[in-house]
């Protein structure tokens, strides 16, 4: 599918829009009238077929559709990574990260009430739009996840990098949608899909039909630099609509990715959302002592350090709860034929866990 929708200009972010955070429609320089639904956009997924040999549409699910209880996963791994979208090396950067990430889930405790693997929910950003097909060739990936969207014909017209989530193919999807945020100059986006989860306190292990709710994972990545404050300020309060979502299907939502938090309006605006910071869970791992969460590092130290990227999500104590946020890829992690950072940026991990019965605080917090 492609949309070809041109972008707003710089206007859309005047001083006159200060105080209009996140404001439905507005107009072209020409006059003409745009409206945010012109920028959601329905997303398709693909899983790899290994009898036709290639990847093929992805069927999506009803919460209601009767899957068994004991099939939808009540925890699952989210990592968001941005992978720096210089295509230098960007293959054996690319290889060094699925390798470390597969190591970190060998090295995981299978569930402790099911006995199954923890899946895995991996959201990625600034994937060059030549180095898509990269990403499909990866065996791993092949084998393992359901991708979204199914090409970078669906990222905004003149966009050369984008976003990339992977959902493990044992997670039921209900819905993926795509949405261009009006006011970028640097065609930036946030990926939604709702994974189907049980509901809270059902019996995780019971082959009876489920009853089952969504859960919602989004992956963005906000406007560059300081000075675009305001319209990061704009694509959070759109991003509002997926949050504030209050259907009775919707249990939980999580936004992730890089949220370029360089100034104070950057974090003070994430309560203003409805949101918490997973960087603020408690748990019994413990940091290392003066860690403050540093995602970026400048790669000749030119820009002071900082974190950027961020795991939010919309606390409902009764249904859910995360687990505690870590750094991945720490070192840096380098590519070993090159001695080359993977990125400019840290991974970021942590567990959600849905309270079905049976559920405890698992000791790996």
């Amino acid at each position: 599918m492609s949309v070809d929708v041109a972008h707003p200009s710089a206007n859309l972010t005047s001083k006159a829009m200060l105080h209009e955070y996140g404001r439905t429609q507005g107009f072209w320089p020409d006059g003409r009238v745009w409206k945010i639904q012109d920028y959601c956009i329905k997303m398709q997924g693909v899983q790899y077929s290994k009898s036709l040999k290639r990847w093929t549409n992805l069927k999506k699910q009803l919460p209601s559709e009767g899957i068994p209880q004991r099939s939808l996963p009540h925890t699952f791994k989210l990592v968001s990574w941005n992978l720096q979208h210089e295509e230098r090396n960007f293959g054996e950067r690319c290889a060094t990260v699925v390798e470390y990430l597969q190591d970190i889930l060998l090295d995981d405790d299978d569930d402790v009430i099911t006995g199954r693997p923890v899946p895995f929910v991996l959201a990625l950003q600034e994937i060059p739009k030549i180095q898509f097909g990269t990403i499909l060739k990866i065996p791993w990936i092949k084998e393992r996840f359901s991708v979204f969207p199914e090409g970078p014909q669906t990222w905004p017209t003149g966009a050369t990098y984008g976003n990339i989530t992977l959902i493990d193919r044992s997670i039921p999807i209900f819905s993926a949608s795509m949405f261009w945020y009006p006011n970028s100059n640097m065609h930036r986006t946030a990926l939604v899909v709702d994974i189907i989860v049980p509901r809270a306190n059902s019996d995780p292990i019971s082959s009876k039909p489920a009853e089952g709710r969504t859960f919602r994972i989004i992956n963005t990545h906000l406007e560059s630099l300081p000075e675009n404050v305001h319209r990061r300020m704009d694509q959070l309060y759109w991003l509002k609509r997926y949050i504030d979502d209050r259907d009775k299907w919707v249990s939980g939502v999580v936004l992730c990715g890089d949220m370029n938090a360089l100034r104070t309006e950057d974090v003070n605006v994430v309560p203003e959302l409805g949101l918490k910071d997973a960087f603020d869970v408690k748990g019994k791992r413990k940091r290392e002592p003066g860690d403050l969460g540093v995602t970026w590092v400048h790669p000749k130290g030119q820009f002071p350090s900082a974190r950027l990227d961020k795991i939010l999500y919309r606390e409902n104590k009764e249904k859910y709860e995360m687990g505690i946020l870590l750094r991945a890829g720490l070192g840096p992690l380098r590519t070993e034929q090159i001695n080359q950072p993977v990125s400019d940026h840290y991974g970021i991990t942590t567990l959600v866990r849905i309270k079905v019965k049976g559920y405890y605080r698992r000791a790996v917090d």
